[in-house]
C-alpha cells in the first residue's frame, strides 16, 4: 500500500465520530438521518464525517430519492482495516482496569504499569506499536489522554511503549 492513501485512511480513522459511524455502520445500514439522530449531530456535520470516511474508501453511499444510505465498502477493502481496528485494543483488559481504578499508591500504579506493559508485549500487539511507530514518521496522529491526570491514565504508558518503538512524539 502506498503511503498516501494508507494516510488517508488512517486520518479518516483519527476521530471518535467516524469510529462511532464506523461500528454503526458494522452492525447495520442507516441514513445520513438516521445517524445524526443517533449521534445527536447536525445532519450537515455527519454528512462531512461520511464524506470523508467515502472519499477514504471506507463506506459506500447508496441514495434511495433524497435518503442516503450508508454501508461498509466490501470487505477485500476493509477487513485489513478492521483487524486493525480491533486488534487496537489498547485498552487493558478488564483486571488490569480494576488494577489502575483501584490503585492509590504509586506502588499500585506501578502494578497496574507492569500488567499493561505485559499484555501491550503480545505479538500482535508489539507488531501494531511497530506499526504505528513507523507511521509516525510520515503521518500525524494523536494519543490523547482525557484524564484528569495524565499520569495515571495507560495512555501515557502506551505513548512511552510507542517512543520505545522508535515513534515520532511531538
Amino acid at each position: 500500500m502506498e503511503a498516501q492513501p494508507l494516510a488517508d485512511l488512517l486520518q479518516a480513522l483519527a476521530d471518535p465520530t467516524r469510529l462511532r459511524i464506523l461500528a454503526l455502520l458494522r452492525r447495520m445500514e442507516l441514513s445520513v438521518g438516521e445517524l445524526a439522530i443517533i449521534l445527536d449531530q447536525s445532519q450537515p456535520r455527519v454528512s462531512r464525517h461520511v464524506r470523508i470516511l467515502a472519499d477514504a474508501g471506507i463506506v459506500e453511499r447508496r441514495r434511495e430519492g433524497s435518503w442516503v444510505f450508508l454501508t461498509i465498502a466490501p470487505e477485500e477493502r476493509t477487513e485489513p482495516m478492521f483487524h486493525l481496528v480491533d486488534a487496537w485494543a489498547d485498552a487493558p483488559s478488564e483486571e488490569a482496569f480494576r488494577l489502575a481504578r483501584t490503585a492509590t499508591t504509586p506502588q499500585h500504579w506501578k502494578a497496574f504499569e507492569k500488567r499493561y506493559r505485559a499484555e501491550m508485549s503480545a505479538p500482535d500487539k508489539l507488531r501494531m506499536l511497530a506499526l504505528l511507530a513507523a507511521l509516525s514518521h510520515k503521518s500525524n496522529f494523536s494519543v490523547g489522554c482525557y484524564c484528569e491526570d495524565e499520569t495515571r491514565c495507560h495512555r501515557s504508558i502506551l505513548r512511552t511503549l510507542l517512543e520505545e518503538q522508535g515513534a515520532t512524539i511531538t
